[in-house]
């Protein structure tokens, strides 16, 4: 299994420094994120912050239910990108890497597929996640399910952000206090039930094992009617101090919490907030919203505690 990612992270950031000198729009947006209001709420199972952007209200109110997205062109298509909007190709993965030009962090990529298909996870997407990761070291990359956080369910994408601002994947991916459901070698399957987000991780060097091993855990989850996998986040991260790589799912039930809306909160979670970072583009749900809150609206959104303790009990006994 190979993609091209030899001088990966130096050609990414020669293209991030030259795409926001003559991408004026994409670099104001850049220079308003940083100047965001951010503040962080403390739960029992980790920290969070939270961010005030109001500019990513076109992702977070997107409409994804089938009817929408007929009617609009997709904007990840090349075809229907602007021109200033510079491309790094993956040939060999099948994807190319993009400036995201609606930032949550000071450094976000888009990486579409060059064809227009649906967002579905494959062993290849899951192979390539790893190696991206591998090979943009301060990065991680993540899979939004197109129930999941997804705001362009109709062409399939990753996305690629700082790694050290995303702890609930950070402390995913440790062995301190997890639990190893499986070994395989190097290649290893444990969880962390104490974090908010209950991360379900694989961790090794061979990635062709790791795909193998992730892709039978998640075969023993519910999918939902009408629906072609069951609802994740997924994150590839390459593992400091080591050789090792991690590839962590968080589990869904729903795309929205029940409380999403006009009249309650304006919170649409991808894998962005799952991870820490907690998008929020009205200005009284960042200043209003409580822990109490947002223990809430993420429990409502993860798969229920029933079913992830089954999901865990199933994984344990069955080969995977």
């Amino acid at each position: 299994m190979t993609t091209c990612v030899d001088n990966l992270l130096s050609r990414v950031d020669s293209m991030f420094t030259e795409q926001l000198t003559t991408w004026h729009d994409a670099e104001e947006r850049y220079r308003r994120m940083c100047h965001a209001m951010k503040r962080s709420l403390t739960l029992p199972g980790g920290t969070f912050e939270l961010i005030h952007l109001p500019d990513r209200a076109v992702s977070t109110c997107a409409r994804t239910d089938s009817r929408s997205i007929a009617k609009r062109l997709c904007f990840l298509c090349e075809a229907n990108r602007p021109e200033v909007q510079l491309r790094l190709p993956l040939e060999v993965s099948g994807l190319e890497i993009l400036v995201n030009p609606f930032p949550i962090y000071d450094r976000h990529l888009t990486i579409p597929s060059l064809r227009h298909t649906p967002q579905a996870y494959s062993k290849h997407l899951l192979e390539q996640m790893l190696a991206i990761a591998h090979g943009l070291k301060e990065y991680t990359v993540f899979y939004n399910g197109p129930h999941s956080g997804a705001s362009a369910p109709d062409h399939l994408h990753l996305q690629a952000v700082n790694t050290t601002e995303m702890p609930q994947i950070l402390l995913g991916t440790t062995d301190s206090d997890c639990r190893i459901l499986k070994s395989d070698g190097e290649t290893r399957l444990y969880f962390h039930p104490y974090l908010t987000t209950r991360p379900v991780t694989v961790s090794g060097t061979d990635f062709g094992k790791m795909a193998d091993m992730m892709l039978s855990a998640l075969s023993l989850l519910p999918v939902h009617p009408d629906e072609t996998e069951p609802r994740l986040n997924l994150y590839a991260t390459s593992i400091s101090g080591s050789d090792r790589t991690a590839l962590t799912a968080i589990l869904r039930d729903r795309h929205r919490p029940t409380c999403y809306g006009d009249e309650g909160v304006i919170f649409s979670p991808g894998a962005i907030d799952m991870g820490g970072r907690i998008v929020l583009p009205r200005k009284s749900d960042f200043e209003t919203l409580t822990a109490d809150q947002l223990q809430y609206m993420l429990s409502d959104v993860l798969l229920p505690e029933e079913t992830y303790n089954r999901f865990i009990l199933d994984c344990i006994s069955h080969p995977l």
